[in-house]
């Protein structure tokens, strides 16, 4: 029994028994093979970076000329072409396929779609997956090689494996790719939602500190964001840049999404998006997935009066903090005072282990207060001690300070 499955950019996924998916790319004659020759020469053979609108004047040139009828499928083999994903790449952009596995040279790749596994009718020779192990690793910044033949990390919207060569598995090369799907709230937010914890991240963010969110790659580092937006007034102006970005609450949110480079669009680098939203003029920038180069574009923000939410893949506080002292950044140690908090997610992505504030460097030596840490119960305590709560006790007095934290957490557990 043969069902279709889905139709995208002109590509066919059929699901032909319980186990096998059949892809079918566009049909490819003479003339489409021509054209797309044509057009790479011409792309490759002018220097400099080619416009958009230059690189859709070229494809319908080359469209006309070879009397390709289908408006699409000139766009579809460059850009494949161009991904360097080869065969992989209808896989690739078809966003409901959950995952793409490639266990070696000359086997089909496996796919996961709706939680079931299917071997498809694609397989790999060693020439074809050692160079798609290749360029995943330049698409997340990585190098590998047979001296270094692992690679992993984030591309985009997935999470990727990748090895080289036949000796880390016996079969040649491997490609695992994971589409990361969001969990708007995971079950361990609880601890984040304790009237306590939010009434300090709420007061934190009534005055314009900047938060960053460092831990693995997880539903939970989204999921904090999520709830740091809801808890920023609605009047105030945000630029979101970064994936995972649409929210099914009403708000002042300008949306930016990076970009890679493809044969007809330009890279927009979080950095560039930063720097445009700049001239939005926005109460606060949200970053999602902020890397070590885009870091000083984040500090130049908040030195122009715009706070920050952000988040880094970066293991520990104390990693966090080397990057104010790398000399691949740029900045200076005294420069990690722009992040009044550090909310620090566990290993294994699951739960916040500690909430940290900046408080003072001594010599070459950071120093942070812990106002909350979680116990063995994954819950954060606090500690009696906050820098934010201590200077705005200051502020209004130690006893309308106590009364105004004591109204906002009693609103917060519903008036209880």
């Amino acid at each position: 029994m043969q069902a279709q499955y889905r139709t995208q950019e002109g590509v066919h996924y059929d699901i032909e028994s319980s186990g096998y998916m059949r892809v079918t790319e566009p049909e490819m004659d003479q003339n489409l093979r021509d054209a797309i020759r044509m057009v790479i020469n011409e792309l490759t053979s002018s220097s400099g970076e080619v416009s958009q609108w230059t690189l859709r004047e070229i494809t319908a040139r080359y469209r006309n000329l070879y009397r390709i009828k289908d408006p699409f499928v000139l766009d579809y083999y460059i850009n494949r072409y161009m991904s360097g994903l080869r065969s992989v790449y209808p896989l690739y952009i078809n966003d409901a396929i959950e995952r793409i596995m490639s266990n070696g040279y000359d086997r089909p790749v496996i796919v996961q779609y709706n939680g079931k596994y299917y071997e498809t009718n694609i397989t790999l020779k060693r020439e074809d997956l050692d160079s798609i192990a290749i360029r995943v690793s330049q698409m997340m910044g990585k190098k590998i090689s047979s001296g270094s033949p692992i690679a992993y990390g984030n591309l985009q919207n997935f999470r990727s494996i990748v090895t080289f060569g036949d000796d880390v598995t016996p079969f040649g090369s491997s490609l695992y790719l994971e589409r990361r799907h969001v969990v708007a709230d995971p079950e361990a937010m609880s601890s984040m939602k304790d009237p306590m914890v939010s009434a300090y991240l709420i007061m934190a963010l009534e005055n314009m500190r900047s938060i960053m969110i460092i831990g693995p790659d997880s539903p939970m580092k989204i999921a904090i964001i999520y709830h740091l937006i809801r808890m920023i007034g609605s009047e105030k102006k945000i630029a979101y840049i970064g994936e995972n970005g649409r929210f099914d609450f009403p708000r002042n949110i300008v949306y930016m999404m990076p970009r890679e480079r493809t044969v007809f669009s330009s890279e927009i680098s979080r950095t560039d998006l930063i720097n445009t939203a700049l001239r939005q003029r926005p109460d606060f920038i949200v970053v999602n997935g902020l890397t070590a180069r885009e870091l000083p574009a984040a500090v130049q923000a908040i030195t122009t009066g715009h706070p920050t939410l952000s988040s880094m893949d970066i293991d520990s506080i104390e990693n966090f903090s080397s990057l104010f002292s790398d000399p691949s950044t740029g900045l200076s140690k005294d420069m990690i005072s722009l992040f009044d908090v550090v909310i620090e997610i566990a290993d294994n992505g699951e739960y916040v282990k500690a909430i940290y504030e900046y408080d003072r460097l001594e010599g070459q030596e950071v120093l942070y207060n812990v106002p909350f840490s979680a116990d063995r119960k994954r819950k954060l305590v606090f500690s009696g001690y906050s820098g934010i709560f201590r200077r705005m006790s200051k502020v209004i007095g130690e006893d309308s300070f106590r009364q105004a934290l004591e109204n906002r957490m009693k609103e917060l557990d519903g008036g209880a």
